[in-house]
């Protein structure tokens, strides 16, 4: 214990190491703060999930380009190859939330596919600098 407190004088010239307050080395996390939205509960449906997202996760693929009608379409790359799926409103009301791996389990009536909603970063169409 000695020995740390004889390097940290050296070091720093106290036995205190210098504090640095959270806005200093955060100001993207303080730039982008009123913009974030975070999700604190899980919506009961997956219907209700999928209004409020912006990017899914389907099979471990990302995909943004998806809409929700009459049915749910899902289009992404999976490098040259594009996959496509598409839910009936029967097979996404019929969807269950695995609570261990935090995805929706949806049926397409062949196989079992994973969902995970998220919450991506969309830019506004608005002028920033009134804000600043």
């Amino acid at each position: 214990m000695i020995a740390h407190r004889a390097s940290a004088r050296r070091w720093y010239g106290s036995t205190y190491a210098p504090t640095v307050s959270t806005p200093v080395f955060c100001p993207i996390i303080r730039a982008f703060a009123g913009r974030m939205n975070f999700m604190t509960t899980t919506p009961t449906t997956l219907l209700a999930a999928l209004e409020a997202t912006t990017m899914l996760e389907i099979d471990g693929l990302h995909a943004w380009d998806f809409s929700l009608g009459d049915e749910l379409n899902v289009e992404c790359m999976d490098g040259r190859e594009r996959k496509v799926w598409r839910f009936s409103k029967a097979q996404v009301d019929a969807a269950t939330f695995d609570e261990s791996l935090q995805s929706w389990v949806i049926n397409d009536g062949n196989a079992d596919h994973r969902i995970i909603c998220l919450d991506a970063f969309t830019p506004s169409d608005e002028d920033d600098s009134a804000q600043d």
